[in-house]
């Protein structure tokens, strides 16, 4: 297989250096270019349970989901348990 030479740019390359992106120059530093006023609020965590509640992380919410399914399959178990005492 022929490998490229890294100094020519591809086609995908050369076509986006044609279009340019339209500005003169790097984009402005945050808060400037709404006249100084902060564009992005930044997000401050929550404490405790809220937290866990609201996120948005997915290995936090597989964990949410593992443990809501014990949590249901104990307080299943603990069903049984009274409907048959009482059947007793």
């Amino acid at each position: 297989m022929r490998q490229r030479d890294a100094r020519q740019p591809s086609r995908v390359e050369r076509e986006r250096a044609a279009e340019g992106t339209g500005t003169a120059g790097p984009p402005p530093p945050p808060g400037e270019e709404t006249g100084g006023a902060a564009a992005v609020v930044p997000r401050t965590a929550r404490p405790g349970w809220v937290t866990w509640l609201t996120t948005t992380d997915h290995k936090q919410i597989g964990t949410l989901y593992l443990v809501s399914a014990f949590v249901f399959f104990l307080v299943g178990g603990v069903l049984a348990l009274v409907m048959r005492a009482e059947l007793a």
